[in-house]
């Protein structure tokens, strides 16, 4: 019978230890997981490690090998994690804060932003917004598809509709996915879409959705930052 979960080896060197605060731990995780995995668990249990450290200056191995994506963790596999140089800016002191960032294909670095700003927008979500009631949803809708409003207040709206988990808030969100848009706010549009979604199936239904990715993370273990008062990974980390 094949192993459920399998030991996965982390190991950070030089300046990543120093910017990590450790020089390693070890990961259990499904089996069948891939390497893939490991830096979803990077990024989203130490989001500063892609603002520290610029592109190309973070390396890493799979067993002494330069992995892909979908290379297969092996039980007992050992990932190393190096820096040819340090890190460019002192990371932050979060005074308990967890700023949640997004894994996004680096070719299309408008996308990667607008989806970062995003997730991170999670925190100025109104933490009552679940129980506002369907009209001062629905009027908020309203806004959106008439007037042009300023950015901040833009997002704010499209946040309060994502996490509302109303027809109201769905059908708003679909009719503005109709209408046209700069490329940032199709994206917001769309991921408010996935979320909207989500939690409507769940107040029909009672189910949870599973998440599409499941790595072993602190961070996806805390409460998510949209105030829903569910842990982040059975929440907007189920988007990700």
């Amino acid at each position: 019978m094949s192993p459920r979960y399998i030991t996965i080896k982390l190991r950070y060197l030089g300046p990543v230890a120093g910017a990590l605060g450790t020089s390693g731990e070890e990961l259990k995780i499904p089996a069948g997981a891939e390497f893939g995995d490991i830096m979803d668990f990077m990024i989203f249990t130490y989001p500063i490690i892609q603002e520290i450290f610029p592109p190309g200056v973070l390396g890493f191995t799979l067993d002494g090998a330069v992995p892909e994506v979908a290379s297969p963790l092996r039980d007992g596999a050992v990932v190393e994690f190096s820096a040819t140089s340090g890190p460019r800016v002192k990371p932050p002191d979060f005074q308990g804060k967890t700023p949640f960032i997004s894994f996004v294909d680096e070719h299309d670095k408008q996308g990667a932003e607008a989806l970062k700003e995003y997730i991170n927008w999670h925190g100025r979500l109104p933490r009552d917004v679940n129980t506002w009631s369907d009209e001062r949803v629905s009027s908020i809708g309203r806004q959106l598809l008439s007037e042009d409003l300023p950015a901040a207040q833009w997002k704010d709206a499209i946040h309060v509709l994502a996490h509302h988990p109303s027809a109201v808030a769905l059908e708003a969100l679909h009719a503005l996915n109709q209408l046209e848009h700069e490329p940032w706010q199709k994206i917001w549009i769309r991921q408010a879409l996935d979320e909207c979604k989500t939690f409507n199936k769940e107040r029909l239904t009672g189910a949870k959705s599973g998440p599409v990715i499941s790595p072993v993370g602190a961070a996806r273990n805390k409460p998510c930052p949209c105030g829903s008062g569910k842990k982040f990974k059975n929440c907007c980390g189920r988007l990700l």
